[in-house]
């Protein structure tokens, strides 16, 4: 299987939702899990709150849920700038996700489906924004699900996947706005530690 850049295979599950037809997908890392507390696992609470935003709210599409962000020392950040032993909202609800799709090569952007990344940048049309909290469920993270291995490789990955969301930013920008033409844009690159590009890992189809 050739390598495809985070966002790609991020919106597979978002397609392959919009086709079984689902009107609500939650998104969560493989290192979250439901907070250990009955008090937030009321199920029942949650989906009735569910369809009570999607009444009230129905341009909405993306809503968060509440998670427990632990100590430095339980959940190990990837270059996410977050406190610690504290409560913070974070996008994991898509109504329906099938009309959905990642923006600008960026993982936490989102807009509807049939917006261009020409549409968003001259701002013809606008993201997906997420102004609401969906209760009865809350959830929280910890480092000891991913291993030690994992989560050596996630960090230099991680890294190499926020300058490259960046430079391809720069560069659509450079595309709509200026009308530059370059030869960049194809690939994914290998970045040091002040985030220059210094080597390509891939073409964008993923061959080398």
């Amino acid at each position: 299987m050739k390598p495809v850049f985070q966002t790609v295979k991020r919106q597979r599950y978002m397609d392959i939702a919009g086709e079984l037809g689902c009107d609500w997908l939650m998104v969560w890392d493989s290192d979250d899990i439901v907070f250990p507390d009955p008090k937030y696992q009321n199920w029942k609470k949650f989906f009735r709150n569910m369809d009570r935003y999607a009444e009230r709210f129905p341009a909405y599409k993306v809503f968060k849920m509440k998670s427990w962000i632990p100590s430095n020392l339980e959940w190990q950040r990837a270059y996410n700038i977050v406190g610690e032993n504290l409560w913070n909202p974070y996008v994991r609800l898509h109504k329906d996700p099938g009309n959905q799709r990642y923006a600008l090569d960026c993982h936490w952007w989102w807009c509807p489906k049939d917006a261009t990344d020409e549409d968003l940048i001259l701002q013809k049309r606008g993201m997906l924004i997420a102004d609401h909290t969906i209760e009865g469920v809350r959830f929280t993270t910890n480092s000891a699900l991913r291993g030690e291995a994992q989560l050596f490789s996630r960090d230099r990955w991680a890294w190499n996947n926020d300058c490259e969301e960046k430079r391809r930013l720069y560069f659509k920008q450079c595309d709509y706005q200026y009308h530059y033409d370059h030869d960049e844009y194809d690939g994914y690159w290998r970045y040091d530690d002040l985030g220059r590009p210094i080597s390509k890992i891939c073409n964008e189809d993923g061959s080398k």
